[in-house]
Formats: C-alpha cells, structure tokens, sequence
C-alpha cells in the first residue's frame, strides 16, 4: 500500500481519482493546487502523485519543476492530466508522465500497478517496471525511457 498525492481543483476529479487510488489497494491524500500539494510532497513523499496541469495558486508544470529541483522528490513519479494535451504528446515511462482528458481510466490504472511501490513480498533489487528497481528496500525511479516508450 502506497500514499498518492492527488491534485485537482475540481472535486469531482478529486473523487474519481481517490476511488481509483483506493480500489487499488493505496491511500490518497488530496490538494486542491500545486501549493498545499508541494507542503504534503515534501512532507509525507507520496510513491506517486497525479495531478491536474491548470490549478490555481501554482500549476501542475510548476510543482514537477519545483519538485525536480529537490533532491528528496526529483524522482517521485507524477502523472499530469490536462485537457490541454493531444494523446500524441501522452508520454509514459519516465517520471513524469503526460495524461489526456477524458481520462482513460483502465490505463491510469495500470499505471498505478506499474508506478507504485510493489507490497513487502518482492525482494529487494527484484525490477518492478520500466525505469523503476528496489534499492534498500524503497522504490528507485530512474529516467531511462526511450523514444520507443513515449509511443
């Protein structure tokens, strides 16, 4: 079981993505902007956040900018949805993964399978998905996708 840092500023979103997380096994914690996310970011480290790209008080764009400056959550996994993206631009395997809206919800969640920290019974330093291998018993993500896995 993982904690998932879900952003939106629509409360519907925020409900739909917290039963996801849920039916998935994990437990959501929620912000309404990048700014009350980034506090709860730094605070509890999620193993993955979702987050909407348009928010106000601070966007999407700029909590994954913040966040890869910080040496603790430079790389945390953050999915962003927007309506704003063409599904060419829809990128998945590196840490930050690019999401249209509508959502596609038996993708997002399989992304949660892929991108979130696996239960106790897998062995340390045993792959647990692209770009992603247990080191000391915690999650590592690294940036090794390649132009093929952005297809």
């Amino acid at each position: 079981m993982a904690t998932i840092l879900i952003v939106d500023d629509e409360p519907q979103i925020v409900h739909l993505l917290s039963e996801i997380v849920m039916e998935a096994g994990h437990t959501p914690i929620t912000a309404a902007n990048g700014r009350d996310a980034l506090a709860l970011a730094r605070t509890l480290c999620p193993g993955l956040i979702i987050s909407d790209v348009r928010m106000p008080l601070m966007d999407g764009h700029t909590l994954v900018s913040i966040l890869r400056s910080d040496p603790v959550q430079a790389q945390t996994m953050v999915i962003l949805i927007s309506a704003c993206f063409e599904p060419a631009q829809t990128m998945i395997g590196t840490p930050t993964t690019l999401l249209p809206k509508p959502l596609d919800i038996p993708l997002l969640e399989s992304l949660l399978l892929r991108f979130v920290e696996p239960t106790s019974s897998t062995a340390v330093g045993e792959p647990i998905g692209k770009g992603m291998q247990l080191a000391d018993g915690r999650a590592r993500r690294t940036n090794h996708a390649t132009q093929s896995d952005s297809a």
